[in-house]
């Protein structure tokens, strides 16, 4: 499929290696997922085998209490939905 993009956006020119499209074995695969996680997430907790990322509620850019609840539960990083709200509630 992505060779099919590639050729689609600039003519017959492959993915560049080691990037999408290059093939994973399985003993791989394991090592590449842990790295890619822990560079988007962050270290992996000592206490749990997870990351737990919540989704901020709006109320959430007016009420420091909300964000410091949930970070006493254990959140180890947020996300906003941009979908709801503006940009200048997000900014909060």
């Amino acid at each position: 499929m992505l060779r099919i993009l590639y050729r689609i956006a600039d003519g017959d020119r492959k993915p560049p290696p080691g990037r999408a499209g290059s093939p994973v074995r399985v003993h791989g695969g394991k090592a590449l997922l842990d790295r890619h996680t822990e560079a988007l997430l962050g270290p992996k907790p000592p206490y749990r085998g997870v990351r737990i990322m919540v989704t901020m509620p709006g109320e959430a850019a007016d009420d420091y209490l909300v964000v410091r609840d949930v970070l006493e539960a254990g959140m180890d990083c947020m996300r906003i939905n941009c979908a709801h709200d503006d940009e200048e509630r997000w900014g909060r």
